[in-house]
């Protein structure tokens, strides 16, 4: 979803950037891959689980947004994650043309909640991917920079039941009802996916500083 953002917005550049974009993909006769080949997109298999199809897919690549994803792992998700992740990164760190990653992470619940809470795997497996990097790989780690992004509110589409409002029925009136474990006034923070692709677009384009 998020890869699929930037490349959206790149697209709505043409012909005005003509970005060399490739989207590493592995599956890449899908309909939906077929569709970027359409639009002009250089289209390469990559694995996540297979270092030789990844090696192959980021030779020569100038910049990368690593999107990994804990929901689409086989159990024990984290730990898939994580060395999936760790597989791309140390590719990358071997890596001569590469100027400029964006790995998508989320902060650690571990860390912040002092250990009170260490269940939250989907959230501390991106963290420690970013602690590790920053201790292996110190050259990288100075190309890299940590995008967090937000709850999507395109979830409240794909999953009603979880993440949208529901609608009640209270002394006669229709109410829309928001569950949540947080406390009263707690800010979440909500994103529109397709600014995601903006913002990634931005920090490749004004570079590290």
């Amino acid at each position: 979803m998020l890869g699929g953002a930037l490349i959206s917005h790149l697209l709505s550049l043409l012909p005005a950037s003509n970005p060399t974009t490739s989207s590493p993909n592995p599956h890449p006769n899908l309909p939906s891959a077929l569709k970027l080949v359409q639009a002009g997109i250089s289209v390469v298999h990559a694995d996540l689980e297979d270092a030789a199809s990844l090696e192959t897919a980021l030779k020569d690549v100038h910049a990368v947004f690593l999107v990994t994803d804990f929901w689409s792992c086989a159990s024990p998700g984290a730990l898939r994650e994580i060395s999936q992740a760790k597989r791309v990164l140390d590719i990358l760190s071997r890596s001569s043309s590469l100027e400029h990653l964006i790995y998508s992470s989320l902060p650690s619940i571990r860390s912040a909640s002092k250990g009170k809470y260490s269940a939250v795997v989907h959230f501390d497996g991106k963290a420690d991917v970013v602690s590790w990097l920053q201790s292996t790989h110190d050259d990288l780690w100075g190309k890299t920079t940590v995008l967090w992004v937000g709850t999507y509110m395109q979830l409240w589409q794909q999953f009603r039941d979880v993440f949208a409002p529901q609608k009640m029925v209270e002394e006669g009136r229709e109410v829309w009802i928001q569950s949540s474990v947080f406390y009263a006034g707690t800010k979440l923070p909500l994103v529109d996916v397709r600014d995601v692709g903006k913002a990634a677009f931005t920090i490749l384009k004004e570079g590290r500083g």
